[in-house]
């Protein structure tokens, strides 16, 4: 596993999630700007744009990604059911 990577849709960066691919744009927090990081997505062929966008987090951009298995608003089903999938 290499450093900064593409992953199912988001980018890892050292570890982190540092943004997401939307069609050919990846769109990533400026908190992980870096040459490394913009040397990599322009080398990528299926994105063409990069938007640095603010105030983006891990959760959020996940949550984009994929949805939680379980509603956080539910309260059936015993905590040991809720606490497995965190």
């Amino acid at each position: 596993m290499g450093r900064i990577s593409i992953e199912n849709g988001r980018i890892r960066y050292f570890g982190n999630t540092a943004g997401y691919i939307a069609g050919k744009r990846a769109v990533v927090d400026p908190i992980f700007s870096s040459e490394k990081l913009q040397a990599f997505l322009n080398r990528q062929n299926d994105v063409e744009e990069v938007e640095w966008r603010e105030s983006m987090n891990a959760w959020r951009m996940d949550h984009w990604i994929r949805k939680p298995p379980f509603s956080r608003t539910s309260v059936s089903g015993s905590l040991d059911q809720r606490w497995r999938y965190l």
